[in-house]
């Protein structure tokens, strides 16, 4: 039992520092709205939406 409790807690944690070191690199272009800004934080799915959404002059490849 020991063994997948620290299994358990070693995921949420690694999952944890990916997703914080996630929110802290993204850049976002400037000029775009905080509504649109909170949305592509909130998660990667979100950002690569609102992306192919963006006029193509702010995309960057």
């Amino acid at each position: 039992m020991a063994y997948e409790l620290g299994a358990g807690l070693g995921i949420a944690l690694f999952g944890l520092i990916l997703t914080r070191s996630y929110s802290a690199s993204i850049a976002l272009p400037s000029g775009l709205s905080g509504a649109m800004a909170q949305q592509a934080a909130s998660s990667i799915g979100e950002a690569v939406s609102l992306s192919r959404a963006l006029p193509a002059g702010w995309r960057r490849r």
